[in-house]
């Protein structure tokens, strides 16, 4: 799966060239705010009309639509608050954009210093997200969330590492950013009492 494309060039180009770096990610913990624990469940989630789309510096990028939809979908079934439905009665919606802030011809240029060092010189690269949530509950008024995200991915020797933070898998990173930024956005529409 190639959504996160600035890292997935860097991971190329190192990769060419070294054959054995393995890219370290870590989800930036400042823009967690909402947890499943935090997030309150209802008896009867409500049913809503889904809508996904991924964007890569605004432009869409619809590839890796059907890799985050089932994200979404099993972070909504999981929360206990909203459910996705294919009934055409539903009025309700929920609709969330992943927008992929990347400077790719940067990590491009550090992929290939990496991959020249055969990962002796390591770099970090950070993958920025903007998120969108938004919601159109009984007053059929939209209601739009957004949020900041972001991965820092270690490759190759560096020293730069963050500190205290566990390193995971690219996917699992995306993973987590996606289950954040949801899960936040549950969480103020509660807070909020639209739903």
């Amino acid at each position: 799966m190639k959504i996160m494309v600035k890292i997935g060039l860097l991971i190329g180009a190192g990769t060419v060239l070294s054959g054995c770096i393995t890219p370290q990610a870590y989800v930036d913990p400042a823009y967690r705010k909402a947890t499943f624990e935090s997030v309150k469940q209802s008896a009867a989630p409500i049913p809503v009309k889904l809508q996904i789309e991924f964007q890569r510096n605004g432009a869409p990028y619809p590839k890796a639509e059907k890799h985050l939809k089932p994200m979404v979908e099993q972070v909504l079934a999981k929360s206990g608050v909203l459910t996705p439905s294919e009934d055409p009665s539903v009025t309700y919606s929920f609709n969330v954009r992943v927008n992929n802030i990347a400077d790719i011809e940067a990590a491009k240029a550090k992929g290939f210093k990496t991959g020249l060092t055969f990962g002796g010189s390591g770099t970090v690269v950070d993958d920025n997200y903007e998120i969108k949530c938004t919601y159109a509950g009984k007053t059929g008024k939209k209601r739009d969330v957004n949020y900041q995200h972001a991965i820092h991915t270690a490759i190759g020797n560096t020293k730069e590492r963050p500190q205290g933070l566990t390193p995971m898998k690219i996917n699992d990173a995306f993973t987590k950013v996606v289950e954040d930024s949801v899960l936040n956005c549950l969480q103020n529409l509660q807070l909020s009492g639209e739903i």
